[in-house]
This record gives C-alpha cells, structure tokens and sequence, in this order.
C-alpha cells in the first residue's frame, strides 16, 4: 500500500505504488527495463526495505526486511547472485531449514525440487558454481520452491532454458498456484505467459 522506493543518489524508482494480490493465482508483473519489476520483487521479499508505505499480509502491516524469504521467497534472475552453498544439494536443502522445517521434510523437499526441475542425482554433491548456466537457474529456481513459502516470485524463470525445461517451468507455476501458493513473474518469454492474459 502507497509503496515508494529510491536507491540512494536515484530517482524514485516506485512513487505509491498499489497492489492487492491473492494466494492461488499467477501474475505476471509486466513493464519495460528499469520500470522497477525487480525492485518490487525485492521489497515484498525482503531483500530491500521501503522508502515509504507499508507491505501487508491478511491485512495486517508486516517488515519482510525483518525476516527475508519468510513470505516471499525470491528467485534471482541472475542465479549466481542466490547461490551461496558448497553442494547443489545443500543449497536447496538450506531454504526449508532456515524456515523451521523438520529435517525429514525439508530432506523430502529437496529431493521433490530437485526432480521437479530437471537436476540428477549425480550432480547433487557438485558446487552449484560448476553447473552450467542454464543448471544453475534451475537449481536456483528448486530453492526457491522448496522453501516452502507461501508465496514465490519468480525473476526471467525461463532465461537460458530450451523449450521443453520452459514448459516444464511453466507448469510448476501452475501446480504452485493450484496448490495455492501465490506466485508472482517477471518474464518475457511468451511461452512462459502466452495465456495470462491481462492478469
């Protein structure tokens, strides 16, 4: 509600901005470069505190700075600049721990992440740094995911990706929002919002 931001020595990048959002549904944050998509992505996530206005969930004001990834968890559009663990395993693993989950689960929703986005076993004890490009987003992406978040925001999900891991993709978000976690995406890719409409 009535959210502004500014990074210093910048114009404003968001000036009151206004949104209401419901779990269940994708929406696709739309707009030209630098029109503040990852910014916002950023403040709901935590990443980035705003200059003015308040964020709320379930109608109550909430600091998402205060614990980052607790209501949103974020999916960067650069992967390189979300990877921080020693194994691919560890890395979608630390997502679900951090939030509290009992070991098991968080063991169980690694693996599903894992398999949901196209990552064999045999890459789970390499360094997320030694996977190519296109792995690397998509390990980014099972973190994401695993984290258990009720709602997800997804950065260019698809970039680098062929066709097949796109629908792939795409249908994640799909089983997200009919699951009914809220799912937020900034993408330009027509085969990941061909029928979105004007949502």
């Amino acid at each position: 509600r009535n959210i502004s931001f500014a990074y210093p020595r910048s114009k404003m990048v968001l000036d009151g901005a206004n949104a209401e959002l419901q779990a269940g549904r994708v929406y696709w944050l739309r707009g030209p470069n630098g029109s503040g998509k990852s910014t916002l992505a950023k403040l709901l996530a935590g990443v980035l505190k705003p200059s003015a206005g308040e964020i709320l969930a379930g109608g109550r004001p909430i600091k998402p700075a205060q614990s980052p990834g607790a209501l949103v968890s974020y999916h960067f559009q650069n992967p390189d600049f979300q990877l921080f663990s020693m194994t691919v395993w560890d890395e979608v693993l630390a997502g679900p721990e951090a939030l509290g989950c009992p070991a098991g689960d968080a063991a169980k929703r690694t693996r599903r992440a894992l398999e949901q986005l196209g990552i064999p076993d045999q890459f789970h004890s390499t360094h997320p740094l030694d996977l190519p490009f296109a792995m690397r987003k998509r390990l980014a992406l099972a973190a994401t995911v695993a984290s258990g978040s009720p709602w997800v925001l997804l950065d260019e999900p698809s970039l680098g990706q062929d066709e097949q891991n796109t629908h792939s993709i795409r249908a994640l978000t799909t089983g997200l929002a009919n699951a009914s976690f809220g799912v937020i995406m900034i993408s330009h890719s027509r085969l990941m919002t061909g029928d979105l409409g004007s949502t």
